[in-house]
């Protein structure tokens, strides 16, 4: 049995922990992030990304210019993606949303999860040393938790102050 067993949870990072790889000695096939052969320690990319990171990327290689009219949340992942060397994800926190309610937010190892109807409870995980989140370690940091919730907040504020009405450009 792995730590993921049994998970009931959907902002779990064992649920979305899908590491990018990029072996650098090795032809890519179509997939872009995956490889022919079998990827050793150094072919995994730090940090995150996901599909928000396509358009500014797709947009970047074509020359195009993505809308300054609103918020995008991806960023350019080109150098991930093309193995560049020394690679980092551009995003310095990433954010989950469960429905229309921000419930998580990782920044490097850590992971701040609300839970309840009100986000009363508050969670906080060390994923290098628990990637399953099993040990919750809120009651040890105080301040790195209220650090990521005033982050939080005002991501999730910012965001639907230049939400778009649904069908309106």
């Amino acid at each position: 049995m792995g730590p993921f067993e049994n998970e009931t949870r959907n902002n779990k990072e064992s649920i979305k922990n899908i590491d990018t790889v990029n072996n650098l000695d090795q032809p890519c096939n179509h997939d872009m992030f995956h490889c022919h052969s079998a990827p050793t320690s150094e072919d995994y990319i730090q940090g995150k990304s996901s599909y928000i990171d396509l358009l500014p990327t797709f947009a970047d290689l074509a020359g195009a210019k993505i809308p300054d009219d609103r918020i995008i949340d991806g960023k350019n992942i080109w150098p991930i993606i093309s193995g560049e060397k020394g690679a980092r994800s551009p995003h310095d926190i990433y954010y989950y949303y469960k429905g229309n309610r921000l419930e998580s937010a990782r920044q490097g190892k850590w992971k701040v999860r609300r839970s309840g109807k009100k986000s009363q409870s508050v969670e906080l995980y060390d994923l290098d040393n628990d990637i399953a989140e099993s040990k919750n370690l809120s009651q040890k940091n105080p301040e790195l938790i209220q650090t990521i919730l005033k982050k939080m907040d005002k991501f999730d504020k910012d965001l639907k102050l230049s939400q778009r009405p649904i069908g309106k450009q």
